[in-house]
């Protein structure tokens, strides 16, 4: 009886907590949302003044005149024109944070659908539980009890340090994509440099927008690591320092866009990539540390637990 009712009530708090974790991902994801939507708004009202200002000097004007007649014009327009490029690069790169997250929200409020809610019949068993308790009148069973809610807290927190790694990788591989495509980028534009043609040229710009793209995705993944993260940081003594991950895009695309045939530009780009990518590692490998700490005392609770339940079983026969 003290074994079935232990058992279903780890199931039940297994369940619990993981619709309170999901609850938790929605509150905070809606709460990046409504930042990231006034980012999405802003970024849109610089990008619309930067094309003001590079059509500006594209049309007959008092400053294309000026600039023509000190000779400078075409250097003018290629800062208007890079300052348009790196704000249409940072727009995008948020409107895709807003997709991302609002299609993360709809998963999380679909999934809390699905589980209804579990804490009523959580409630229930642990009544059920106190009753027994207080009914036992041997150590066993009281042990018996106590080994079952180290068991159930133990395994609840292996699977969250499980769903941080899973997390952690994905994001790793997506900054890993992002490093490929730069180096790839970089060998082209030596060779642009060197004077490959105007298909060398289309070449390192595809690779470049190729890292444009994995760049957004590696924010999504970024952005759901840290969440992961601080769900791993709800258990006590889990000495975990992911650093920032937010905003990794606009420094990326700020180190990119200032001049995007100038190497060393790209070079720098890369380098800001790889730190990153370096971090998510580090955190993703003590991550994988301390889960196999935690597994190891799972299994060691575990063991106790059956050898308490047969030496009773022995002692009643």
């Amino acid at each position: 009886m003290y074994c079935k009712i232990s058992e279903r009530l780890a199931d039940a708090s297994e369940k619990l907590g993981t619709y309170r974790k999901i609850q938790r991902s929605l509150e905070k994801a809606r709460q990046i949302l409504s930042t990231e939507r006034s980012r999405e708004k802003e970024l849109y009202e610089v990008l619309v003044a930067e094309k003001k200002d590079f059509d500006k000097l594209e049309r007959l004007s008092l400053s294309t005149v000026f600039y023509t007649l000190v000779g400078k014009r075409e250097e003018q327009v290629d800062k208007e024109k890079q300052d348009y490029l790196a704000a249409k690069l940072k727009y995008d790169e948020a409107k895709e944070a807003v997709r991302s997250l609002e299609k993360e929200i709809a998963r999380y409020k679909s999934e809390l659908e699905l589980m209804g809610d579990p804490s009523a019949e959580y409630q229930r068993l642990l009544k059920e539980k106190e009753e027994l308790l207080l009914n036992a009148q041997d150590q066993t069973s009281a042990r018996l009890f106590d080994l079952f809610n180290e068991e159930v807290q133990l395994f609840q927190l292996c699977k969250e340090l499980k769903e941080a790694v899973i997390a952690g990788e994905s994001a790793a591989r997506h900054l890993q994509k992002t490093s490929d495509e730069l180096q790839s980028a970089r060998g082209w534009g030596a060779a642009d440099m060197l004077g490959g043609g105007l298909i060398t040229t289309a070449i390192k710009h595809s690779k470049l927008d190729n890292a444009q793209h994995s760049v957004q995705q590696a924010q999504a993944a970024l952005g759901i690591f840290q969440r992961e993260l601080a769900d791993v940081k709800e258990y006590r003594n889990i000495n975990i320092e992911p650093g920032s991950f937010a905003r990794f895009a606009d420094y990326f695309f700020d180190g990119l866009i200032a001049d995007m045939v100038i190497q060393t530009r790209i070079k720098s780009s890369h380098a800001s990539v790889t730190e990153r990518l370096a971090e998510v590692k580090r955190t993703v490998w003590h991550l994988k540390n301390r889960l196999k700490e935690v597994e190891s005392a799972l299994e060691n609770v575990q063991s106790q637990r059956r050898m308490l339940v047969e030496g009773a079983q022995v002692r009643k026969g």
